[in-house]
């Protein structure tokens, strides 16, 4: 066999090496980028010296390897504490929210209380306000009673000494004729005053 074919022979050899190499790269999975530089930068030192050996691994390969694993495993991660972290936000807002509703609840109910004892205050205040006005419109009452079966001069003495408010309220409960006699008994200031007064409230 000469040189040539001897030549010839290894090349094809080499060739077929090649071929069964890239096949078998292409079988497996592409590797990332990481690992291709770590890879390309293993094997240029066997490409100078032409050798097909595959490089052996080194610790810059392997911390390489072992970044891009911790990167896959920190990109897996990521999406749960966001979402952690999302659910988290939500719960506290919630929460803020219950406790607003839970104030505004209680500032309710404790104004529904404060107007029902408002309502019961002035109840109690009409009623005894409605009490004192009958009250004095009994007292009314028996004083024009007492004026009406008095002397007029006698009553309109009395009646010069009450305040005009008074004063009418009893002469209007008074009969006219007893009224008209008590009047000519006052001054004529006061009987004019009085008469008005009267003459005001009957309209």
């Amino acid at each position: 066999m000469s040189s040539k074919q001897v030549t010839l022979l290894l090349v094809a050899v080499s060739l077929l090496a090649l071929g069964k190499t890239l096949f078998d790269a292409w079988q497996l999975p592409a590797p990332a980028p990481a690992l291709i530089v770590a890879a390309e930068a293993a094997t240029a030192p066997a490409a100078k010296t032409e050798t097909h050996a595959a490089p052996a691994a080194t610790p810059h390969t392997e911390a390489v390897a072992g970044l891009a694993g911790e990167g896959g495993s920190t990109a897996q991660e990521n999406p749960n504490a966001a979402l952690q972290a999302r659910k988290t936000q939500l719960d506290a807002r919630e929460q803020a929210l219950s406790e607003r509703e839970k104030l505004l609840a209680e500032g309710e109910a404790r104004l529904t209380q404060r107007l029902a004892e408002m309502e019961q205050l002035q109840a109690r205040i009409s009623a005894r306000m409605d009490s004192e006005k009958a009250q004095d419109e009994k007292k009314i009452k028996r004083l024009a009673a007492v004026y009406e079966n008095m002397k007029a001069e006698s009553a309109a003495q009395v009646v010069a000494q009450l305040d005009t408010p008074t004063a009418v309220a009893v002469l209007a409960r008074m009969g006219e004729k007893q009224v008209g006699k008590i009047l000519s008994f006052l001054s004529p200031d006061r009987a004019v005053a009085l008469s008005k007064a009267m003459s005001g409230q009957r309209n």
